[in-house]
């Protein structure tokens, strides 16, 4: 949760939010880089406004980018 529209994109193994950055790590397509409504962090939140549809990213297939790893489910 946290997105003020939309649905947090959580990653399947842990159920984390996906954070991203408006530089250096932006969201899958369908995605938008939003600060949490509390915490401001930034994190994907979905472009549709159905907070109910919360989704998990395929990692097989988007994982972090080329000289990143994911620590604790956010790339670094």
């Amino acid at each position: 949760g946290g997105c003020e529209r939309g649905a947090v994109l959580l990653y399947p193994a842990t159920q984390e939010p996906v954070h991203c950055d408006l530089k250096t790590r932006g969201c899958p397509n369908g995605y938008l880089c939003l600060p949490h409504t509390t915490t401001k962090v930034l994190q994907c939140c979905s472009v549709q406004s159905d907070k109910d549809s919360s989704r998990s990213m395929n990692l097989e297939t988007r994982s972090c980018p080329p000289g990143q790893t994911a620590v604790n489910g956010v790339c670094q």
